[in-house]
């Protein structure tokens, strides 16, 4: 309701300021334009308000904010910060192992492909290490065993 007071006052305003910055013409022109849109802009603001008793939801008016519930907003970004830390932690890691792997076995990065996967609480569940090309003249039991020592979670190297 106090949306509706407010448009009222600022059309009220606007079109004061309006009619006084526009030069007298007579009995047509732009001032009676303005008028006309003046009346048609305050009969759509005072009208509606009924239009509310007839929908269940109200409509923001144009330029106001429709404030949501701000608990489930804040659920959602927490679960959505959560979501991309818990992504970036998994790359930072994936990165970490390739590059461990790439200095302790001397191999390219292109020979060996790196997947961490990581629960819902973020943890760390499981690290798989695909080997190809110059990579696979490698023992993958010593790359496992190598990698078992680092990490508590379950390791396969293939």
């Amino acid at each position: 309701m106090s949306g509706t007071i407010l448009g009222l006052l600022g059309v009220t305003l606007a079109a004061a300021m309006g009619e006084l910055l526009l030069p007298s013409e007579g009995k047509g022109g732009t001032k009676a334009f303005l008028h006309f849109l003046t009346a048609l802009i305050l009969l759509l603001l005072l009208v509606r308000p009924f239009f509310a008793f007839l929908q269940t939801e109200e409509l923001p008016l144009p330029g106001e904010l429709a404030f949501a519930d701000e608990e489930a907003l804040t659920a959602d970004y927490q679960q959505m910060f959560s979501g991309a830390v818990a992504a970036r932690s998994a790359n930072q890691l994936r990165e970490g192992v390739t590059s461990l792997l790439v200095q302790k076995f001397h191999l390219s990065e292109k020979s060996l492909w790196v997947g961490v996967v990581l629960n819902d609480d973020g943890e760390l569940q499981e690290i798989a290490v695909h080997l190809s090309g110059e990579a696979l003249l490698c023992d993958p039991q010593e790359i496992e065993a190598y990698l078992k020592e680092y990490f508590t979670c379950k390791v396969e190297v293939r």
